[in-house]
């Protein structure tokens, strides 16, 4: 970060911790940093890197992307309280059509994503993890991605029609040729209603909880207990691959 930039600091505390999250007005993600702090002192700050490091952030990506789906259902809660589907059809609310919709989309395509193979996440989710009364919510939301927000799937989601329209007359024939896109904004059945959704995305949240709570205390005990306390104070500002620790 060049000494021209502008930043602002954003303080929490996590029981004896004081989080100060720095953050370049420029909001460049990469150029932000944490500092910690215990009675006004700055505390040493080790960079770990590893196999279980690598399982650890993939729980954090996972977290985020259930959260922002949980967010986005919610405001969608707030803005189809009062949904008029005939009053929208024969007067359409383009701002309120398009809200939706890129509400709706976003939820299945980040919902989707994390059961997603990606090369960069150590983990993903799949079915196994969905407890089971959520199993039917859960396929029709990734259902609803297939066929609605990722790609064509086997029910289309949209329809679009060409048509020829004439204008007969022996003297002065005319003729047009019109384009008749049908696509829904969402689609929500009995199955999957947004408070089913909501609570389907909590429920993950609490596994992925759980196996980040066994990755942590795994790590802390093979490699980080493995070296005393000055080893790593010492340390202090470095990266370090837990993978080359030996007790």
């Amino acid at each position: 970060m060049s000494k021209e930039s502008k930043i602002s600091v954003r303080t929490k505390q996590h029981g004896k911790f004081e989080i100060r999250e720095v953050l370049p007005e420029n909001g460049k993600a990469n150029e932000s940093f944490n500092i910690y702090k215990h009675k006004g002192k700055i505390l040493p700050k080790i960079k770990l890197t590893g196999h279980y490091v690598e399982q650890i952030k993939a729980f954090a990506y996972l977290d985020k992307d259930l959260r922002n789906v949980a967010h986005w259902l919610k405001e969608l809660e707030v803005i189809t309280k009062d949904y008029d589907s005939i009053k929208h059809f024969e007067e359409p609310d383009v701002k309120i059509g398009m809200l939706v919709k890129s509400y709706y989309v976003s939820s299945l395509i980040t919902y989707g994503k994390c059961f997603s193979d990606a090369t960069d996440r150590k983990f993903t989710l799949n079915r196994k993890h969905v407890p089971e009364k959520y199993k039917a919510i859960h396929e029709n939301a990734i259902n609803a991605r297939n066929n609605f927000a990722a790609h064509k799937g086997v029910f289309e989601a949209e329809i679009c029609d060409v048509s020829l329209v004439i204008i007969p007359s022996k003297k002065n024939p005319d003729f047009e040729v019109f384009t008749e896109l049908k696509q829904v904004n969402y689609q929500v059945s009995e199955e999957m209603d947004f408070p089913k959704f909501i609570a389907l995305c909590d429920a993950l949240r609490e596994v992925i909880k759980e196996k980040k709570i066994k990755v942590v205390e795994n790590m802390i005990n093979e490699k980080i207990l493995s070296q005393t306390m000055s080893f790593w104070v010492e340390r202090n500002g470095s990266v370090i691959n837990i993978n080359s620790l030996k007790k």
